[in-house]
């Protein structure tokens, strides 16, 4: 009687035909299954295969694609990652530098301290720094008249990409400001002045946000057009060509920036997306623009959610656009906490909803008129109507069903950071949870990463995660493989802060770092469901 057939029995195609639709997590638990399954999972036709069908569009799949070699690493290297940041189980945590300024974005840091700003690459573990002199770039590069000799406290880091940075430089008891672009990747050969790349005056009392690729920059401020409400006006331009478009998005005067519209580049496009209330109903309205014309490439509406189905805490909004690196497109992302049918339990829920990408949008692109001022208008064709809601497009904190006593929420007081990691489907807090001290009586502030609670941890990680006795002015930057964040601590210059890297990634490895094991032993780590 033969036996009965086994995962290590079936024929090589067939596993391959299995392995290519698992997810990263199916994927390595089931390579764990049995040496010859390992085997077989390790072979570069079905590593490259999933490489191609879920990590195409992530750091460790491009790198693997590029070199044709080391499919199966990558697989395991973004696994390692994503269960580090669904366990709450970092690989190090370090004090970078301390800083008055600090922006986090690909990958690297880029932060000031008093007149010098400096930038270093985390997830390539950067042993050097690239240093712009701000008193050295005014004097040659810009030459701003009413810049002081303290520059550095007239100057706000806006936003660093592609090795471009934006900054913005206000002037004293003045709205007057001026947006600059910096190349930093320019060879020590150019001519000084190709680093400046963009000098733009604009007024620092308006919300402003900047995207921007090696190419392009959008950039838009919410101001008031022709007398009129406060509207946002976007303008772009071409580094290159130094082509300029400008136009105002009269529809769209919302000015709650990350809550009720945002905005984000992919492909070279920008993405737009903003909130639409109706009677009964509330949709997202998207609209996609080329840097090529000032025409919207593609504009459109999708259902948002019923109003009957609950109040919404506002603290609690997040919006914003992110690309789902398993498939490679643009989704919408946000956050709501509800009161679900209008019931006394409110409960965090982060939904998601896929964009067109921009072959997508201008596909769907009309005969009719689609430029900015039109665009409610024409989005009409594209609205959705209410339908139910794919268990795959929304996240509850908690199941509905579980009791109250045993949920650990924090309020938004005492959230210092809360993102939401896409890959790892798990929510990311930065939370204040204070500690009594031993008199029993006073609290002591106790900074903590909450993805999963940890009941100990060692006192000289405490140390590192919460300098100071004060946590009030937190300000936190999340990727996909680490977090970091500004906290007060002694003995540093006057407004400037300490940054702390929690790093989930493997791979990042700064020298000199020492395990709290070393010192204190070994130590209980009790987790339990956050």
């Amino acid at each position: 009687m033969s036996s009965s057939p086994t995962l290590e029995s079936l024929p090589f195609d067939v596993l391959f035909q299995i392995a290519v639709y698992l997810d990263i997590r199916d994927y390595i638990h089931l390579s764990h299954s049995s040496r010859s399954i390992f085997s077989s999972m390790k072979d570069t036709i079905i590593a490259r295969a999933t490489v191609k069908n879920i990590l195409l569009c992530s750091k460790e799949g491009q790198a693997a694609w590029a070199t044709k070699s080391g499919y199966y690493q990558a697989i395991r290297h973004r696994f390692d990652v994503d269960e580090a940041v669904a366990t709450a189980s970092p690989y190090s945590v370090s004090v970078l530098a301390y800083a008055a300024d600090f922006l986090y974005h690909q990958g690297f840091l880029c932060y000031r301290v008093k007149n010098q700003i400096r930038l270093l690459d985390v997830h390539n573990t950067g042993q050097k720094e690239l240093v712009l002199d701000l008193d050295h770039m005014n004097s040659y590069d810009i030459g701003i008249e009413y810049i002081l000799s303290d520059v550095g406290e007239q100057t706000t880091l806006l936003r660093f990409s592609c090795g471009i940075l934006i900054l913005l430089f206000s002037q004293a008891n003045s709205n007057d400001a001026d947006l600059v672009a910096i190349d930093l990747q320019s060879r020590p050969d150019q001519a000084r002045q190709s680093r400046l790349l963009l000098q733009e005056p604009v007024s620092s009392s308006d919300l402003i946000f900047v995207r921007h690729t090696r190419l392009y920059i959008w950039f838009g401020t919410f101001t008031a057009v022709n007398g009129r409400l406060s509207a946002w006006v976007l303008r772009g331009m071409n580094f290159k060509t130094l082509q300029r478009t400008e136009f105002s998005v009269e529809f769209l005067v919302d000015g709650e920036l990350g809550k009720r519209v945002c905005f984000e580049i992919y492909q070279g496009h920008l993405y737009v997306v903003s909130l639409i209330d109706q009677q009964e109903s509330s949709f997202y309205h998207w609209s996609c623009y080329s840097p090529d014309h000032e025409n919207n490439l593609g504009n459109g509406r999708l259902w948002r959610r019923e109003h009957r189905e609950g109040p919404i805490h506002e603290m609690w909004a997040d919006l914003s656009i992110q690309v789902d690196e398993e498939k490679g497109r643009p989704v919408i992302l946000e956050c709501r906490r509800e009161w679900l049918d209008g019931g006394s339990e409110n409960h965090r829920t982060y939904y998601t909803t896929p964009l067109p990408t921009p072959d997508e949008a201008l596909a769907m692109h009309t005969k009719e008129s689609t430029r900015p001022t039109n665009m409610v208008d024409s989005g009409e064709a594209h609205s959705q109507l209410p339908g139910k809601r794919p268990v795959r497009d929304y996240h509850a904190e908690h199941e509905i069903s579980r009791p109250l006593d045993q949920r650990f929420d924090f309020i938004p007081a005492y959230t210092r950071h809360s993102s939401y990691h896409l890959a790892a489907a798990t929510y990311v807090d930065l939370v204040d949870d204070p500690k009594l001290q031993v008199d029993g009586v006073r609290s002591q502030h106790r900074l903590r990463l909450r993805t999963k609670s940890r009941g100990y941890a060692p006192s000289e990680l405490l140390a590192l995660l919460c300098p100071d006795s004060s946590t009030s002015l937190v300000r936190a930057v999340c990727d996909e493989r680490s977090l970091i964040y500004s906290t007060s601590a002694e003995g540093l210059p006057p407004h400037h802060h300490m940054l702390i890297l929690i790093n989930f990634d493997p791979m990042i490895r700064f020298p000199y770092l020492t395990s709290p094991a070393q010192t204190e032993g070994e130590y209980n780590v009790n987790p339990k469901s956050a």
